[in-house]
């Protein structure tokens, strides 16, 4: 008898055991499907509100156009705040931490990016906007990076925020889009400038930098043994081995114009360190506009 009554004393306690590990089931998957409902809720309020930066983004034709662009920064920024403040006071259910760490990162460096955004659009400063555009770029890379990390992990959610968005660099140079050229002649300076810093730090092509460089540079490179075949071999050291460029642009702003030279500003971002600006020159020859004057190499 005491053992039947230890048998039904051992399956009644299995038995709520189970009843237990059930109900924490159950309210665990209704949190679950809560938590869900909440993230998915926030993030499309998070997308529309980068709906609203990317109107702002789109219509900047001039620097009265920026006050737009950082208020909307500033009002996305303060509902990613909120977002984080709410997930910060409520933890998310057991099972769910990859997806709350992966939308706390993804918000994170949205507001990283748009703390840039906003910055730079209220300071309304067009060499700011040249001197930090590779910055703010880089912050838009790993915010998106970040976006596509927690969408993997949010599956339910069906809204993605628009590729524009993440180009505020380009949208906030619009602001101070320079007017029509003077002369044909000074936008095709420009554009032999643009094509021999591609040749240099874009994709390096030494035939390029040959070809564009002035008579009298290349026959100064001759003098010290240099050829258009070992050309390439010192171009680097040239520059100096504690430089490494990554990009670079040349202003369309206060182009000195002569019948014999042309001068332009440009930035070249480094890797490591504060932009590195300079004047470069070009000289008219009997087949067009070379290079002379180009202080980001040592030999020119």
């Amino acid at each position: 008898m005491l053992q039947i009554i230890i048998a039904l004393l051992v399956l009644l306690a299995a038995s709520g055991i189970a009843e237990y590990f059930l109900h924490r089931a159950r309210s665990n998957a209704a949190s679950v499907k809560e938590y869900h409902e909440v993230v998915a809720s926030d993030w499309g309020k998070t997308v529309e509100r980068s709906e609203s930066v990317n109107t702002a983004l789109t219509g900047v034709v001039s620097p009265a156009d920026l006050g737009s662009v950082a208020s909307a920064a500033g009002l996305m920024r303060g509902e990613l705040q909120g977002i984080l403040d709410a997930r910060e006071k409520n933890p998310p259910p057991s099972g769910e931490r990859n997806l709350a760490g992966a939308e706390t990162e993804c918000l994170t460096s949205l507001d990283r990016y748009l703390e840039m955004v906003e910055e730079l659009a209220t300071g309304g400063d067009e060499e700011s906007i040249v001197e930090d555009r590779a910055l703010l770029e880089s912050r838009a890379a790993q915010a998106l990076s970040k976006v596509n990390d927690f969408l993997f992990n949010a599956e339910f959610t069906g809204d993605q925020i628009s590729g524009e968005f993440f180009r505020a660099g380009e949208s906030l140079a619009n602001a101070f889009a320079p007017p029509e050229w003077q002369s044909a002649e000074e936008e095709v300076a420009y554009g032999i400038v643009n094509s021999f810093m591609d040749a240099d730090i874009k994709e390096f092509n030494p035939d390029v930098l040959w070809s564009l460089s002035s008579s009298k540079r290349i026959e100064g490179l001759r003098l010290m043994g240099v050829t258009r075949e070992n050309f390439a071999e010192g171009w680097i050291d040239a520059r100096g081995e504690e430089k490494h460029p990554v990009d670079f642009h040349v202003s369309r702003r206060g182009i000195v114009f002569t019948p014999s030279t042309v001068e332009l500003e440009v930035v070249v971002y480094l890797e490591r360190g504060a932009p590195w600006r300079e004047t470069v020159r070009l000289v008219r020859e009997a087949d067009g506009w070379k290079v002379e004057g180009y202080p980001f190499v040592g030999w020119l």
